[in-house]
């Protein structure tokens, strides 16, 4: 039977984890949809990837099949940098801590060793 886990970290607190999270996102990003985005080797992660971004990662037994990343809307986040004019529902108010977020998974978790 497959167990499903999950995993709430920080780079800082699980580099390994966070790593194969930007493998999986450079692999579904990058590799499947086709996403014009910057990539260093076999990575994908971007300005908003900081200290205060918090990753939640899904795991299928011991392989990651998906995740998405919380970051605080007191700093700079996707949405409101590089999609401003985005319907995405309720905004957060200015002077609010609130979290925006991004979410990548896979339908087949890869085949190669643990974690991505």
């Amino acid at each position: 039977m497959r167990r499903y886990h999950a995993l709430i970290t920080t780079e800082e607190a699980d580099p390994a984890a966070v790593q194969a999270m930007f493998r999986l996102r450079k692999r579904l990003f990058v590799d499947q949809c086709g996403w014009m985005l910057s990539t260093t080797g076999d990575v994908e992660r971007d300005q908003f990837d900081v200290w205060y971004t918090e990753h939640c990662l899904l795991f299928r037994d011991a392989d990651l099949v998906g995740g998405f990343r919380a970051i605080r809307t007191d700093y700079p986040y996707l949405t409101q940098s590089v999609f401003p004019s985005s319907p995405s529902g309720v905004s957060p108010i200015a002077g609010t801590s609130g979290k925006s977020a991004g979410l990548a998974c896979c339908r087949r978790p890869p085949r190669r060793g643990r974690r991505g």
